[in-house]
């Protein structure tokens, strides 16, 4: 196995890490659309989640984008 592959899939073992972000941001969401229902605000909410998973996944493109630094390493 290459060094490039080697150093590839240690980035990718790191980066999978990200889909775990999900855990505490859905929690808080869940939450916050409970307040909401409990207020009729619904609607609002809503809208304002869409942003946050929307930063959420561009977050999370971000970090799996990064295993792209290192294509092309070589032993030097």
């Amino acid at each position: 196995m290459g060094v490039e592959v080697m150093i590839i899939e240690q980035a990718r073992s790191i980066t999978k890490e990200a889909k775990y972000l999900c855990y505490p941001v859905t929690d808080i969401t869940v939450k916050l659309s409970s307040l909401a229902d409990e207020h009729g605000l619904e609607k609002e909410m809503e809208d304002a989640l869409d942003e946050v998973r929307k930063a959420q996944n561009k977050l999370e493109s971000a970090i799996f984008s990064c295993e792209g630094v290192f294509y092309g390493v070589d032993n030097d």
